[in-house]
């Protein structure tokens, strides 16, 4: 009961701390408004009263995002479909053929299944804000530096890390191969497009991860 009581009493702090930040926020923006002889309540009406219309993707946009958001379905079915051939039997009898090299093949099956698990959602949210991100007038003008080419980047690298675990899984289960090959047909169109519709999102450079090519060579 205590901890409970504690529980609620640190969501009721948060609560208030956010609301508090809101209010501070408002009153803020409320005085650079009326310092620069503009009226706050004029401001605030015209908002609430303009449409917010949704951007018209071209045929090929939303082909990506159809692409995106039915690939994780596609996975669902097959492995749906497929699930006897991953019961601990036939992994032990598939492993067999590798027993000099046991540990590491059972590594690439656990890899190869969580890289797919993992990717499959995050692909889609990363298609559809970068292509959305590119219809937003507000966005970066850098050609290259700009979330839309970042969101790409990553659906890109995405794309290609799931598909070399559907490669391993098919080099070990070749019987599920005839629907593993639909599965990569999809991610191939999907990266093609992607790649047309993205041509600089190779080139832009994650925060962390990528360095620009003149500083690989003083590693």
């Amino acid at each position: 009961m205590a901890l409970a009581e504690s529980e609620e009493e640190e969501s009721q702090l948060l609560a208030d701390h956010l609301s508090d930040s809101f209010k501070e926020t408002k009153q803020m923006l409320e005085k650079m408004v009326t310092e620069q002889g503009l009226d706050w309540d004029a401001i605030v009406e015209e908002a609430k009263n303009c449409p917010v219309e949704e951007p018209e993707l071209s045929p090929s946009q939303k082909e990506l995002e159809r692409l995106a958001y039915h690939y994780p379905d596609l996975v669902e079915k097959w492995l749906s479909q497929n699930s006897s051939s991953f019961d601990l039997e036939e992994i032990t009898t598939k492993l067999l053929v590798h027993r000099d090299d046991l540990e590491v093949h059972s590594m690439k099956i656990i890899a190869a299944f969580e890289t797919i698990r993992w990717f499959m959602w995050f692909l889609a949210p990363k298609v559809d804000r970068a292509i959305r991100g590119k219809l937003d007038p507000w966005t970066e003008d850098d050609p290259i530096q700009n979330d839309s080419n970042g969101s790409a980047k990553i659906a890109l690298i995405s794309i290609d890390k799931s598909m070399a675990a559907w490669e391993t899984l098919r080099a070990i289960f070749p019987e599920t191969e005839d629907d593993m090959l639909d599965l990569l047909a999809v991610l191939v169109k999907l990266r093609k497009g992607l790649e047309e519709a993205f041509p600089n999102a190779e080139a832009f450079l994650r925060p962390g991860f990528d360095e620009p090519k003149y500083f690989q060579g003083f590693k």
